[in-house]
């Protein structure tokens, strides 16, 4: 946060810019947390129904940010 402060010039000029950036952490946020449980229960239960809906869900949020 410091290290916004002491920049000469905003990292964004662009308030739309700004929001698009916000959304785009949360979006990233939440694949890493669907990797991880994927990861998780992978390990533990393979054949698991919820696996199977991790995946879908982390490709339609990969397709969402352009990614496939």
């Amino acid at each position: 946060m410091a290290r916004a402060g002491a920049e000469r010039q905003a990292p964004v000029l662009d308030l739309g810019a700004c929001v698009q950036a916000l959304q785009n952490l949360r979006v990233r946020r939440e694949l890493s947390e669907i990797e991880a449980e994927i990861g998780r229960l992978a390990t533990r239960d393979p054949a698991s129904a919820r696996l199977t809906e991790l995946a879908m869900k982390k490709i339609a949020i990969r397709r969402r940010l352009g990614e496939t």
